[in-house]
């Protein structure tokens, strides 16, 4: 069975080994009000999207999450729910 981590925040994937083959995270809501996604690109290795370091890292999806933080609204960034289909073969 794969190992799923989840995590609030990817800002320390890098402590997960070769052992967790996927970690899903959120908490950037990618900068949710432009120009906050410059700020999230510049404090995290992956502030949004699908990321892996190299072939012995774990898979990294950082969602931008479909709620808000503060205000509200969002402005240059998409609310989403992500689907993702494990393959257990």
């Amino acid at each position: 069975m794969p190992i799923v981590v989840m995590d609030h925040t990817p800002s320390n994937i890098e402590q997960y080994g070769e052992n967790v083959d996927l970690v899903l995270a959120g908490h950037t809501h990618r900068g949710q009000i432009f120009p906050g996604n410059l700020i999230t690109k510049a404090v995290f290795v992956v502030d949004y999207g699908q990321y892996q370091e190299d072939a012995s890292s774990p898979n990294v999806i950082v969602s931008s999450g479909a709620g808000t933080w503060g205000m509200p609204m969002r402005i240059g960034s998409n609310n989403e729910i992500v689907s993702i289909n494990l393959n257990l073969n």
